[in-house]
């Protein structure tokens, strides 16, 4: 699905079919891309990077991770990703949910965080920016 600009994601294996425990989701940036700083309330997320390199500001330090490295983010952590170049990542979310939150999202057509309908989204899945 795609999730914003040219970022794909695709759920590899979704929190319904873990009853809820967990979900697997691959995220495909072909080239630059940045996410706005954000939390999870509910999500402990562990990103593992396939291929490229990806910046992670986590609270207020910054982790630069390139192809076989892997970052954990507890929920209620700020934080926020960005790639210069094309990059590849595997997000696995406890408990699951972050692939509906994906689906909601890429039924829109903008980055959440300005229409009343993005706000309700992302208050649906507890995440805050």
């Amino acid at each position: 699905m795609k999730l914003t600009g040219d970022v794909q994601v695709d759920v590899l294996l979704s929190s319904h079919d873990t009853g809820g425990r967990y979900a697997i989701c691959r995220i495909v940036a072909p080239g630059p891309a940045r996410s706005p700083k954000y939390t999870h309330a509910w999500e402990d997320m562990f990103f593992y990077v396939l291929s490229g390199r990806v910046w992670f500001e986590i609270g207020e330090r910054e982790v630069a991770a390139e192809e076989g490295a892997s970052v954990f983010i507890p929920r209620q952590t700020p934080r926020s990703l960005r790639c210069e170049g094309a990059a590849q990542v595997v997000v696995i979310s406890h408990p699951g949910g972050v692939d509906l939150f994906f689906d909601d999202l890429s039924h829109r057509e903008n980055c959440p965080g300005r229409s009343s309908t993005d706000a309700s989204i992302l208050d649906k899945h507890g995440i805050g920016l």
